[in-house]
């Protein structure tokens, strides 16, 4: 069997590093994550409902790779309070009545890109107790409920067609999604002469994740470009002596 020479075997490793780079390698998976608060700095429940706001993201540079899908998070904290309201004149004196899930709530909306259109409920942590009816003298009774919290999230996942509305390009270098927090109501449970009423603050964060596939070349690969290279200038060099010898 005829011996191939160094070079030989060197200038061979270069065509098949070449030929592995051109295969693209393999692809990392990776994300970048943007999150937008109102109000700033950490969507605290403070805004007066109803409240509206837009989140601009900066769009997915598509030289970092291919886009495979966006999560797109909103999260609603709701802070109030509820005054919970007996008519009920009942004898004995010191007579209850009963109520549960009492608290606030805000609908929600948050609309965008590739069919964004997210709409969900926002509420307190609802309470249950008692209230005491009024006597006679008395008309109502009321029992407040202070210090109401309550945290509301919604994920949507855009994949397929509707990742191009998030790319540049060809979309626009940001993408806006839109924030809609409707008047506060009040929720409960009570039975007959048992009314509620409340007030409650609100606030949004809107958290948008790029997942995508990064393509970098393999590391085998790249050892054997360098070794290839390294074949290369020897048969360069052997070419060159041989040519000065003629």
């Amino acid at each position: 069997m005829k011996k191939r020479s160094l070079f030989q075997i060197l200038a061979v490793l270069f065509v098949a590093g070449i030929a592995a780079l051109g295969g693209g390698g393999s692809a990392n998976a990776a994300s970048i994550t943007q999150i937008f608060y109102d109000p700033m700095p950490s969507g605290a429940p403070t805004n007066a409902l109803p409240f509206n706001f837009a989140a601009a993201a900066n769009s997915f540079d598509t030289s970092l790779g291919t886009l495979t899908s966006v999560v797109i998070t909103t999260t609603t904290n709701v802070e109030g309070a509820v005054n919970i309201i007996s008519l009920n004149v009942t004898p004995p004196a010191g007579a209850m009545s009963s109520y549960s899930n009492a608290g606030d709530q805000t609908d929600v909306t948050v609309t965008g890109p590739g069919g964004l259109n997210q709409t969900y409920v926002a509420q307190t942590n609802g309470v249950s107790g008692t209230v005491p009816n009024p006597t006679p003298t008395q008309v109502v009774t009321v029992t407040n409920r202070s210090g109401l919290t309550g945290s509301t999230s919604d994920i949507t996942t855009i994949t397929g067609a509707g990742l191009v509305a998030y790319e540049k390009p060809p979309a626009m270098n940001t993408v806006t999604l839109n924030y809609s927090a409707g008047p506060a109501t009040v929720m409960g449970t009570g039975g007959p002469g048992v009314a509620f009423e409340g007030t409650a603050t609100a606030g949004a964060e809107i958290k948008i994740v790029y997942n995508y596939l990064a393509a970098v070349p393999e590391p085998a690969s790249m050892s054997l470009l360098g070794i290839g290279m390294a074949g290369f200038l020897a048969f360069r060099r052997f070419f060159n002596k041989r040519n000065a010898d003629v």
